[in-house]
Order: C-alpha cells, then sequence, then structure tokens
C-alpha cells in the first residue's frame, strides 16, 4: 500500500477527448471513433455497448484497433446490422488507481442517398417583394430527411452574360446567415442565383437550379406589421418571438419588411428602463446591417428584450422579441480526490450547475436522474452503501481497500421542452497505510 505522499501524486485516469454524443457517418466512407485517454501510465483504452458489455470483434464490420480506436469499415447496404451500425457505446480508460466510463456514445450509419438542393423564396419573406426591400431567399434539401446532414456551403450571382460570382462573407449586398440561408439587403428587378450544398457524410455536392428572383417597382406601400417577421434560425420556444441561443455562440435575426420608400431599420435592447441602441449596450458583440441582427459570442448579458423598428416617410412599427441564452448543465463530485483510512466513512456529493441566468430550478433535483458508478460498473444498493434522496450523494461505511478507486455520477437532466441531457463527473478515492 502506498504511502500519503505517493497518493499524493497518483489521479484516477479521464477523457482528454472522445467522439461526439451522436456521430452520423455514410456506409460508403465508414467511421473511426477515437478515445483519448490522460492520467498517470500506463493508460489503456477499450470499448464497451452502451450497457457495459465487452465488444467482440466483428472483421470487416466493427474491429478495435491496436491504437485502441474503434473501426467502422465501409460496408455495402446489405451488409447493415441495427445492432453494430445503429448502435449506443462506450469507450473506458484505465490506470492503476481504477477506471473512467465515458457517458453513451450513440453511432447512426447513414445509407448512402442521392440529394437535390432548391431555392425557395423564405416562408419569412413576404410573398411581394419590391424593389430596395430586402428578401430571404432558402436552400431548401430534398428529400427533406437528408436536410441534417447536408450544409450550404456557397451561394452564386448570376450575370446577364452568364458568369456567375460566388457571394463572399465581406459583400455588402448580401449575407449568408447562419442557417445557410442568403438575405438579400436590397433587391433589384430581376436577379439570378443559384445556391450548393455539401453532405458531411460524403462530401459530395450538388448545385441548385438557377432561382430568378422577381422584385415589383413603383407602387407607394405604408408598411404593415402584418408584413414583417422575425426569423429565428435557433429553435423556438413558448411564443414565437422567443428565442434561445447557445452559449459563446452566433445567432442571425433578421426582420424582414417591404416598403416604397423603401424602408430603414433600427435595432434596439431593453435597457435600465428604456429602449437605446444595441450596439450601445453589447459594443461589438451587436453588429447591424439593415434588416439583420448578429449577436456574436454570446454571454448572458445578451440575454433581454430587443426591437426591431422599421420605417420609412410614410410609417413606423415596431416588433420585440426575448433571447434567452441556454447553457447546458454541468457536474462537480466533491471531494474531488480522497486519501482514506480503513474503516473510515465516505461520503461523496454530486453537485449539478446550471446557468443562473436561465433559472436554477430549470434544473432542481425532480427534474435529473443520477447514477453512480465505479471503475465503469454501476453501483446498485449495496450493503454498507446507500443512496441520499434523489441519488445525488452517495455514502460508503466502514470503507475498505475494496472500495479504492474511480467514482462517477452520470446525470439525466430534463430540459426545457424535454429534451434530455447528460452530464458526468468523477471522483478518485485511494486508501493510505494506518
Amino acid at each position: 500500500m502506498q504511502t500519503v505522499t505517493e497518493l499524493i501524486e497518483l489521479n484516477g485516469p479521464e477523457l482528454a477527448s472522445m467522439p461526439a454524443r451522436m456521430t452520423h457517418f455514410s456506409n460508403t466512407v465508414g467511421l473511426t471513433l477515437t478515445c483519448v485517454g490522460r492520467g498517470p501510465p500506463p493508460l489503456t483504452i477499450s470499448w464497451l455497448s452502451g450497457t457495459g458489455e465487452e465488444l467482440s470483434q466483428i472483421p470487416g464490420i466493427r474491429e478495435e484497433l491496436q491504437n485502441g480506436s474503434l473501426y467502422f469499415p465501409p460496408f455495402k447496404p446489405e451488409d447493415y446490422i441495427p445492432t453494430v451500425h445503429n448502435g449506443e457505446y462506450r469507450c473506458s480508460v484505465r490506470n492503476p488507481v481504477g477506471t473512467f466510463l465515458s457517458p453513451v456514445l450513440s453511432v447512426r450509419a447513414i445509407v448512402d442517398h442521392p440529394f437535390e438542393v432548391m431555392i425557395l423564396l423564405s416562408s419569412d419573406s413576404n410573398d411581394l417583394i419590391i424593389e430596395g426591400s430586402p428578401a430571404l431567399l432558402s436552400c431548401d434539401v430534398t428529400p427533406s430527411f437528408y436536410s441534417q446532414f447536408v450544409r450550404i456551403i456557397a451561394w452564386k450571382s448570376i450575370d446577364q452574360f452568364g458568369h456567375a460570382t460566388e457571394i463572399l462573407e465581406n459583400d455588402s449586398r448580401y449575407k449568408i446567415i447562419k442557417d445557410g440561408s442568403l438575405l438579400i439587403f436590397n433587391t433589384k428587378h430581376q436577379q439570378l442565383f443559384v445556391c450548393i450544398g455539401q453532405s458531411s457524410l460524403n462530401r459530395k455536392s450538388q448545385v441548385s437550379a438557377p432561382f430568378l428572383l422577381k422584385a415589383q417597382g413603383g407602387g407607394r406601400i405604408v408598411p404593415n406589421p402584418k408584413r414583417v417577421n422575425l426569423r429565428h434560425p435557433n429553435s423556438l420556444v413558448g411564443q414565437e418571438n422567443v428565442i434561445r441561443g447557445e452559449m459563446g455562440k452566433t445567432t442571425d435575426i433578421t426582420c424582414l419588411a417591404v416598403g416604397s420608400p423603401s424602408p430603414t431599420f433600427r435595432w434596439e435592447k431593453y435597457h435600465k428602463g428604456k429602449f437605446v441602441p444595441v450596439t450601445s449596450v453589447l459594443g461589438s458583440s451587436a453588429k447591424t446591417q439593415g434588416p439583420l441582427l448578429r449577436l456574436t459570442q454570446t454571454n448572458p448579458f445578451h440575454n433581454g428584450t430587443y426591437r426591431c423598428e422599421v420605417s420609412n416617410s410614410l410609417g413606423t412599427f415596431s416588433v420585440d422579441y426575448t433571447f434567452l441564452l441556454e447553457s447546458n448543465p454541468s457536474l462537480v463530485i466533491e471531494p474531488r480526490r480522497k486519501v482514506a483510512r480503513n474503516g473510515e466513512s465516505i461520503e461523496l456529493s454530486c453537485n449539478l450547475q446550471a446557468n443562473s441566468s436561465l433559472g436554477i430550478g430549470l434544473y432542481n433535483n425532480s427534474n435529473v436522474d443520477f447514477m453512480w458508478f465505479k471503475d465503469g460498473k454501476s453501483l446498485n444498493r449495496k450493503i454498507g452503501q446507500k443512496k441520499s434522496p434523489f441519488n445525488r450523494k452517495l455514502q460508503i461505511f466502514n470503507s475498505k481497500l475494496e472500495d479504492q478507486g474511480v467514482y462517477q455520477c452520470f446525470a439525466e437532466v430534463l430540459g426545457a421542452e424535454g429534451v434530455s441531457q447528460s452530464v458526468h463527473a468523477s471522483s478518485s478515492i485511494m486508501f493510505e497505510c494506518s
């Protein structure tokens, strides 16, 4: 048994990196899953099923490589095995202190499928497009089920001579927003566009047929609030003017209106009892360009109510919406490390932390299911161990050398709209000579 000094130098293993919780791949490309361990050597990486059983080699279908990666070779559609190619896995890393287990990692193989892209006038644009007003074009993917695997990588404008010019980020006439749509700031009488979509599974690309955007000129149309739509690339929660963003990400909001004379746009944020220009509150993290508001590196300070004010010489109106930042919860086990004596009682506490700007009540214990593991094995109720209400605490009475190892707490958190998230944390327990 080690001395206290030797134990201080020891740490349980951890995973420095691991695959995404859900990974899709093409049957013509295959997939390699890699976990990287961290901690005092020697480190050993191994793979398990989602329920914790050791994996068997299936040559040509699923193989554990010598470098510790899990490899799914390309396969023919007729060789698809649901339990393998649409399965759940875990990787573990082991060292002399104990074993650290990853969360469940889901794998889903997609049999190659042809797709097409087609330009549509976004439903958030008005049916009537007037010269000088903004418009929004979307690059639609068919079949629809394949759209989640296609990224819009480019838009091009085509002149009257048939020459195609790629639309760049610094083009003042257009903006490709975060969902891949094309925002046109100042529509002309006739404009021709194409879009290009690329599959994230096999890197194959498709170019749309040319789309002719026609805008009407003349007329004196008074802006009407019913003709304004707010576009929310993020998922909607509750009312349509409430949106959620992710911590540190970028959110694009477009406020579309038509009018003649051409309308102007003003963006404001509610601050200290009144609406003020959004850039005066958020500085460079908020960028406005006509009907577009772009929030970058979002943090809790971006939460609040925003106003899009649209006006021309014939009238003014505004639309408000609320932005809420969504942050993934995290877990912390206390104590992080414990050097114990034989016979000592030990208590580990699994504490859930959430973004206070969303309200900590969103992640209260009634929304959480806690699960405990020791060295990669699920801890059921045993003599000398009991779990507190909601399983947040693990108590070990009259501890023995066999209790030494790496303990992990996993939590399934039921968040907004019933969406479940999984988080985990670990702690190491070691014993000193007595």
